[in-house]
């Protein structure tokens, strides 16, 4: 699982960041032991070697200390185990995910279960800097004292060294001289650290000569192509224990070889070999739309964020600095897409997706020494759905009247993310309905188109006191293929007579600028919610809304009208006037028509019961409106009565 080899690289890197700082605490720890070694010797002369022997006796320990230490260090490599309690002493929130990650690593076989939890812990820790969490201010610290303690110790050892010289001087002269060919030559062999070595490319190399016998006065490291050809020469520095000479080179960006020059001799050649971690460089993709689109194939270059529309082909192909062994795109919702190499390029990984959902995906690259790509980079999928055609009503937008010869304008906006196909307006007069088509063609994808018509209504045959019903409607091409109505809200436009326009200076009786309402006018306003109401669930049910959704905004509708039929109910024993009775009693009947048909679509989930409900509604509120314009005629008479009284 290329997960659990992020995790358990990761842990190695945590584990060099405490070694180095174990290392910087063993060696202040050194320095501060040598400094007080140093101290009590320029206190005691007589501590000061004297001879050939006592110099190999402090030598020996030394280097038996030196070597002693160098093991120790080498093989403190803490367990993951031990890293993971560390984690979780400083990161409560972790409640042993990291001690199980852990163990889980060790596992031969892992479970399903056990790909979730170590899934988890790499998650949570993507954006954790582990050795800052665990070392923190203390890494900077210990390595600010190392540097310090070198400092004291090599003035400490400096002004020893002069004073030993002064007397080595003063001692020479009193010497014979001796023939220069009677001094033997020294032995010199270094050992050469770290050897063959394999580092990332782009990053430094320390280099330590170490000599066991007698230590030459300079060194030299020689850096040279894998042809023999010198590229650098780097001159090396004694360290304080002064049998290290200690050369960096700053920056290797490719392979090399390199060996130590001292005195007439030098070290045996070695190799460095860099490798680098595999890396995402660039991301291009080729977006195909569904056909039922009919859009053309879209390429983008360089980019991390992707829109497609849904059901779209998504052709990926990344870049990497290298070929590599495995590599795949692992979702937020822990599904895999695999990333094979492209037939022309190894360097090219290519994998095809359908746009089904939005999600970010994690890109995962592994080489063929198992190792992963540093902080792999997410890439962002929006998938777009196919959405109904929009509406805009831009007259007219609220409830008008209108007369017999009149011609009733009508004008919209209408657009869709992939063009309108058809558009129009339904007109609803005395039960039956007529479709008014607007003249144009597809519409440019997400751009509004203006849409106008007017409505003879003269040719209609409507008559005095009619309600007339209309609503918008436009057309577009669903996910697979079928036609789909979008639809507006639903107008009322009142067929008035012809000689009532003469009449609006007329008034009845009471506060200027208010006309009373009576019973029948709130039964009105009533009736046109609850039309209003079924109608919103007519077009959401069309529009893909379940009737599982809409079942609890169906019951609220039945008892609404459940009111309505009360009111109209009370009207009625009310009601003088025989016509007024008579269109009440229509009104009642339909309203209880249009009960059953709402409790069907409530509790059986049946669609077809809310267009049921909905013809008896548009039916109640025609006779009530008859039953509005009788009162208003009966209360205009009592008000001519009145004034010329």
């Amino acid at each position: 699982m290329i997960e659990a080899e992020i995790l358990k690289e990761k842990f190695r890197g945590l584990a060099k960041e405490l070694q180095s700082n174990r290392r910087r605490q063993t060696v202040i720890i050194g320095y501060l032991l040598i400094a007080f070694g140093l101290w009590l010797v320029a206190k005691n002369p007589a501590w000061v070697p004297k001879d050939k022997q006592h110099w190999m006796f402090w030598v020996t320990i030394t280097g038996i200390g030196i070597i002693l230490l160098v093991i120790w260090l080498r093989f403190r490599c803490p367990a993951l185990t031990e890293m993971a309690r560390r984690l979780e002493a400083h990161d409560p929130k972790l409640n042993g995910l990291a001690i199980t990650a852990a163990e889980l690593l060790h596992k031969p076989e892992m479970t399903f279960l056990d790909h979730r939890v170590i899934s988890s812990f790499t998650d949570y820790s993507a954006t954790r800097n582990w050795p800052i969490l665990l070392l923190g201010w203390r890494k900077k610290v210990w390595s600010d004292a190392m540097v310090g303690g070198s400092l004291i110790v090599m003035v400490i050892f400096s002004g020893i060294a002069s004073r030993s010289v002064s007397k080595h001087h003063a001692k020479t002269k009193a010497l014979p001289n001796i023939a220069k060919s009677a001094i033997p030559a020294p032995e010199l062999s270094a050992t050469i650290s770290p050897g063959d070595t394999e580092i990332e490319r782009g990053s430094r190399l320390v280099v330590e000569a170490y000599f066991a016998k007698d230590v030459p006065a300079d060194a030299t490291l020689i850096i040279s192509e894998l042809d023999a050809k010198e590229r650098a020469r780097i001159p090396m520095r004694l360290t304080v224990d002064e049998k290290v000479f200690g050369g960096m080179i700053a920056k290797v960006d490719k392979d090399a070889r390199y060996h130590v020059e001292f005195g007439d001799g030098k070290s045996k050649q070695h190799t460095i070999t860099t490798f680098v971690y595999p890396k995402l460089e660039q991301v291009d993709v080729k977006i195909t739309p569904p056909a039922y689109t009919k859009l053309p194939p879209k390429e983008i270059k360089n980019t991390m964020k992707i829109s497609a529309m849904e059901g779209s082909s998504i052709d990926f192909s990344l870049k990497v600095n290298k070929p590599v062994k495995e590599a795949e795109l692992f979702g937020e919702d822990k599904t895999s897409l695999q990333l094979k190499p492209s037939a022309k390029d190894p360097t090219t990984l290519v994998a095809t997706m359908k746009a089904e959902k939005s999600q970010k995906w994690r890109v995962h690259l592994v080489d063929d020494k198992e190792r992963a790509n540093k902080n792999p980079p997410w890439i962002s999928v929006t998938v777009q759905s196919n959405q109904l055609a929009k509406i805009e009503v831009v007259f007219p937008k609220r409830d008008v009247q209108v007369s017999q010869i009149q011609e009733l304008p009508v004008e919209a906006k209408v657009w869709d993310d992939l063009g309108v196909t058809k558009s129009g307006a339904s007109f609803s007069i005395a039960g039956k309905t007529k479709d008014v088509i607007f003249k144009h063609g597809v519409t440019e994808p997400s751009k509004k188109h203006e849409v106008k018509e007017l409505l003879a209504l003269e040719s209609e045959n409507t008559s005095p006191r009619q309600l007339v019903s209309y609503h918008f409607w436009a057309e577009d091409t669903g996910p697979q293929g079928e036609v789909r109505r979008a639809m507006s809200d639903m107008f009322f436009a009142e067929v008035r007579h012809f000689e009532d326009i003469f009449r609006e200076g007329e008034s009845p009786p009471g506060p200027p600028g208010k006309e009373p309402k009576g019973d029948v006018d709130k039964l009105v306003e009533l009736e046109k919610q609850i039309v209003n109401a079924t109608w919103r669930l007519v077009r959401d049910t069309n529009a893909g809304k379940t009737m599982e959704a809409v079942a609890p905004d169906t019951g609220v509708v039945q008892e609404s009208q459940a009111m309505a039929l009360e009111q109209t109910k009370e009207a009625m024993e009310k009601a003088e006037d025989a016509q007024i009775k008579t269109a009440l009693t229509e009104a009642w009947k339909s309203m209880k028509d249009a009960l059953d048909p709402l409790g069907m679509a409530a509790e059986e989930k049946k669609r077809a019961s809310l267009n049921q409900a909905l013809t008896f509604e548009q039916s109640a509120l025609e006779w009530l409106h008859q039953a509005q314009s009788r009162e208003h005629m009966i209360m205009r008479s009592k008000s001519k009565q009145s004034a010329s009284g």
